[in-house]
């Protein structure tokens, strides 16, 4: 072998050692010694909870404004049971930050991995129920009207991303439950007529 061979060979080994590198700074995490991880789960958390009560407010200003203009449209009884299941999630929030923000401000300092798993799961119970009543309220609205209301959609899914991003599982639950819920009721309900908005939603 020449000593050019020799020289590519080695810059080439080089180079794939560093991509290797470079592409698993993505997946190894350095080890959090146990008695940290509560604590850095509990700040992360009340990250989160300290804005519970703007998601609750606009949650119950979202129903507020559904009962109001989508009273006389849609079928009422089951607007109220989509009207009461957000209004006890928002009620659940109120709650949790009552309690951890609060009541105990300073002592609890700890927050179980299934508390994180409960708060991501009423983000994305919270996330499927918006998304059903905008492909509801798709059919009923005219093409305007549709554009404006996936844009007030797409608020919701960029704001509730960056309030929940300090815990990426209850973020990603979120814009996940309202981007997939999105998805599929355009694709299965209007075809490819909202194609573009169906990989508009894709993209968040």
């Amino acid at each position: 072998m020449s000593f050019q061979s020799k020289t590519d060979h080695v810059v080439k080994e080089k180079n794939t050692a560093d991509f290797y590198k470079i592409i698993t700074v993505f997946f190894n995490r350095s080890p959090i010694p146990n008695e940290l991880a509560d604590t850095y789960r509990y700040y992360q958390f009340c990250a989160i909870v300290r804005l519970l009560p703007l998601a609750g407010i606009e949650t119950y200003s979202s129903v507020g404004l559904a009962l109001f203009f989508a009273w006389s449209s849609v079928n009422n009884s089951l607007l109220l049971v989509w009207s009461i299941l957000l209004t006890m999630i928002a009620t659940s929030e109120l709650i949790m930050w009552w309690v951890y923000i609060i009541r105990d401000p300073d002592n609890s300092r700890h927050v179980s991995k299934k508390m994180v798993y409960f708060l991501a799961l009423k983000m994305s119970v919270a996330g499927i129920l918006y998304a059903a009543l905008v492909i509801h309220l798709f059919s009923l609205f005219t093409d305007y009207e549709r554009i404006f209301l996936f844009s007030i959609i797409s608020a919701f899914i960029s704001s509730g991303g960056w309030m929940f991003a300090s815990i990426p599982l209850v973020g990603l639950m979120w814009t996940i439950s309202v981007s997939a819920g999105l998805i599929f009721g355009l694709l299965y309900f209007f075809g490819d007529t909202y194609l573009l908005l169906a990989v508009l939603a894709a993209l968040y």
